[in-house]
């Protein structure tokens, strides 16, 4: 049987859980996004000492290698301070990629009409190149499409086997 009871911390008087085994249980997690500036074993190493309890991977950055490189980092570091911790991924979900544009920007106008193409580099001002080969397949006229990560917000008016307007 496992019956949770609380009792004053010796150290700060507030109150804690201690489960039949004698171990504190916290109730929330400190959680840290592993990236550049926290991915060295020394930084890491004082992070967990210092709580962290949860590490986050931002799958919207990196490559498999990195990420399996940063597993293996906490894993070890984890062990070696005798500390269990999880590990976050943070799958960044569909997210559709624009082309190389012309002179590196274009400017949106509210109302005005663009179309969507599967293609590597823009070739006309109106059309805006994307990297999702299906994507007209996968979209209905009347659907609103969302850029820049909801910034901009696009109505389809047509679409064909080859472009969305």
């Amino acid at each position: 049987m496992n019956k949770d009871i609380s009792l004053p911390s010796a150290e700060n008087m507030d109150s804690v859980r201690i489960n039949s085994w004698g171990h504190r249980r916290r109730h929330c997690k400190i959680i840290g996004t592993l990236g550049p500036a926290s991915s060295s074993e020394e930084v890491l190493r004082e992070l967990i000492n210092e709580g962290l309890n949860l590490v986050r991977l931002n799958f919207s950055h990196g490559d498999h290698a990195t990420h399996l490189k940063n597993i293996e980092l906490v894993r070890r570091v984890a062990a070696d301070c005798n500390r269990t911790v999880g590990i976050l991924q943070d799958l960044q979900g569909p997210k559709i990629r624009c082309g190389k544009l012309i002179g590196d920007q274009m400017v949106i106008s509210n109302g005005a009409t663009y179309k969507l193409v599967f293609g590597h580099e823009q070739t006309d001002p109106s059309i805006i190149p994307v990297d999702y080969k299906h994507l007209v397949q996968d979209v209905k006229v009347g659907q609103r499409v969302m850029m820049d990560d909801g910034l901009l917000l696009f109505k389809i008016t047509s679409a064909n086997e080859q472009e969305i307007e």
